[in-house]
């Protein structure tokens, strides 16, 4: 490879109460005769005791002495009246209706009649059918009646069982006076409801304690936790009662089972084919169905055939039939295109099916893809370029790399301009970088040198970490810049110093091919990056232009009608600026002869509609510019301060130029 121009010098949770009844008869002050009783009484008494010695006092008959019962044991009642004792039993009765006494126990208010002495027997009933009353020496007694149980007052039946304990009954020869012990099965009540023991020393005992209701689920079991019935959840396999599934199992208290059997589609969209009793059935379906006709919409089931419906299929519901019923949609998935639609200038798709895409539609007002003669006729989103498989020149999106371009798309170099170049669809067909070729429409790039098809590049970021970007002169007198790897080539990478036997300096030692020679100290000299923005290089350093072809691109596009002057393809380098770098940023008025206070070392005429001079820098796209300025083609003047001093290769051209990306206003 040569990339020699001219010899260059050198410089990058009941208890049952028991009751007895003791009938009293209140003797001071009161009263126990009954209406017609004898009136002959003494102290309002209407009867004494029988006093025989050894003898109980008794009770009056028509006192209706209530004789307590509960036991088999003679009940007495022992009554202190307070009356004069009664003459002795011997004491004959000479006067009729004197007390006397007749010597009975059994009887009571003792009286002579007709010489004798005579009284009232006593009276031994306490009313209860299970027991047998009769006085013994002045006592009431009462025998229990065989086959019944005198418990607390109340007569049972033998056999009888405890109203409040199934497991008790009445049992005479077992105990009269209390209940005996039951056997057999017994209903245990409580809180978690009732259920079936048995008889044990008079107890209800249920196993396994309380029992609540099943609820039929298989997977619950009924459980009694504080009194409170409940289902706990059961796990493992269980029963579905559903034929056609299999390996039921219980998840969350529910049984669910896999289906086993599948049944096959009969092919008819208004059917259903369904598993039942464990074989397949054919059930009729309704609603929506689809009949197979793409352009029919609405479609739906009528008995067992599914009728088209009346509308027209709109696949991506943009009101627009899809073209393939008859519709004028050219997009049906994407709502966004379609022949009603608008075209949007920045959503890179053709709104409105006219084959143009966002700026290139006219409705945009976009140049791109449209003819041009000059430069001017493509501002301000492109460059004018006669294409390489067409051959048309038209307006064309600006590159500085390959991915600023389709994937369809190569970036071209633009003729007569310093790294700049332009999209274009890449020839068909052709291969990649890296393969053989001959000319440039045999290369996806659009760039064959040496033989190899080579990636075009107009900055570092175009290239891959190994590789640097390159230029070189070809023999037609135009530049190409491409990456290539410094360890493959031999060359120096960036960084390194661009010397060869610590005697010989130039960019020629480089891949980029520059070297900075402008410090002052040879030792400082390195090879240095192609660069397209003062943002490539480091910040002591412009991006200027560092090399240009001799000869005139004859295939470059003039600039506009009033600037036709010839260009030259050019590169442009880092190198340090005399200056170190000034303070004045861009936008800023500055001096032309005192270029060196702007940061970028450049300053400029770049508004329109005026001459004044402004700081101003190299630039890929508008974000490389401060606010309010924009990233344009112009044309320079192959000048810089690399080509000035004394280190540059070429000298200056003041009257000749290439188009350069700048920042200027609007």
């Amino acid at each position: 490879m040569s990339r020699t121009l001219t010899p260059r010098s050198s410089r990058a949770s009941a208890s049952r109460q028991h009751l007895a009844c003791l009938g009293a008869l209140l003797v001071f002050g009161c009263s126990a005769a009954k209406s017609g009783d004898d009136p002959d009484v003494e102290g309002g008494v209407s009867f004494a005791p029988d006093t025989r010695p050894g003898a109980k006092d008794a009770v009056a008959a028509d006192a209706q002495t209530e004789v307590p019962v509960g036991t088999e044991d003679v009940t007495e009642v022992v009554l202190d009246t307070g009356a004069p004792e009664l003459p002795p039993v011997d004491v004959p009765c000479a006067v009729d209706g004197t007390p006397c006494n007749d010597g009975d126990a059994c009887t009571a208010g003792d009286r002579c009649a007709l010489g004798a002495c005579a009284g009232v027997p006593l009276a031994c009933d306490d009313k209860l059918i299970c027991t047998t009353d009769v006085c013994t020496e002045g006592q009431c007694e009462s025998a229990l009646v065989d086959g019944y149980c005198l418990i607390a007052g109340v007569c049972y039946p033998a056999n009888t069982t405890n109203p409040l304990n199934t497991c008790e009954r009445c049992d005479p020869p077992v105990s009269g006076a209390a209940w005996s012990a039951n056997t057999g099965s017994c209903i245990a009540p409580g809180a978690c409801g009732s259920a079936v023991g048995t008889c044990v020393q008079g107890q209800c005992v249920v196993p396994g304690g309380a029992v609540c209701p099943d609820d039929g689920n298989p997977c619950t079991t009924a459980t009694c936790t504080g009194g409170i019935c409940g289902q706990a959840l059961t796990p493992g396999p269980c029963d579905d009662l559903n034929a056609c599934t299999t390996g039921d199992t219980c998840s969350n208290g529910v049984c669910v089972g896999a289906p086993t059997v599948v049944c096959p589609d009969d092919g008819n969209p208004c059917t259903d084919a369904t598993c039942t009793g464990g074989g397949c059935a054919t059930v009729p379906k309704v609603g929506a169905c689809e009949d197979g006709n793409p352009c029919t919409v609405g479609d739906v089931c009528s008995g067992l055939v599914c009728v088209g419906g009346a509308g027209k299929k709109d696949s991506d519901a943009d009101e627009e039939v899809d073209v393939a019923c008859g519709g004028t949609d050219c997009a049906d998935s994407s709502n966004a295109i379609g022949t009603s639609k608008a075209e949007l200038c920045a959503d890179s798709l053709d709104n409105d099916c006219d084959g143009a895409t966002d700026k290139a539609d006219d409705d945009c007002g976009s140049k791109l893809g449209k003819p041009c003669v000059y430069q001017g006729d493509c501002h301000p989103e492109g460059v004018c370029a006669t294409r390489l498989g067409t051959g048309a020149t038209v307006c064309n999106t600006r590159c500085g790399k390959a991915t600023d371009c389709a994937a369809t798309e190569m970036c071209t170099r633009l003729p007569g301009a310093t790294s700049l170049g332009f999209c274009e669809p890449s020839p068909p067909g052709a291969s990649a970088a890296g393969a053989a070729c001959q000319n440039h429409g045999q290369c996806k790039t659009g760039l064959c040198f040496d033989g190899a098809c080579r990636t075009t590049c107009f900055d570092e970021s175009g290239c891959s970490a190994t590789e640097d970007c390159a230029w070189f002169y070809t023999a037609q007198g135009t530049f190409v810049t491409f990456c290539l790897s410094p360890a493959a080539s031999g060359l120096k990478a960036n960084g390194q110093a661009c010397t060869a036997d610590n005697v010989s300096y130039g960019g020629d030692f480089c891949a980029s091919g520059l070297c900075d020679l402008a410090p002052s100290s040879p030792s400082l000299w390195r090879c240095t990056p192609v660069c397209g923005s003062e943002k490539d290089c480091a910040a002591n350093q412009e991006c200027h232009l560092m090399a240009y072809a001799p000869e005139t691109a004859t295939d470059a596009v003039p600039y506009h009608a009033q600037f036709t002057e010839v260009v030259h393809d050019g590169v442009s380098g880092c190198y340090t600026s005399s200056g170190g770098g000034g303070i004045l940023s861009d936008g800023l008025p500055c001096q032309p002869d005192a270029y060196f206070n702007c940061k970028s070392n450049k300053c400029m005429a770049i508004d329109p509609d005026s001459n004044d001079t402004f700081c101003t820098s190299l630039c890929n796209t508008d974000a490389d510019c401060v606010a309010g300025m924009k990233c344009k083609i112009v044309p320079l003047t192959l000048v810089s301060e690399y080509l000035v001093s004394d280190v540059g290769a070429q000298d200056p051209a003041l009257a000749a130029y290439s188009y350069f990306q700048l920042c200027t206003y609007p």
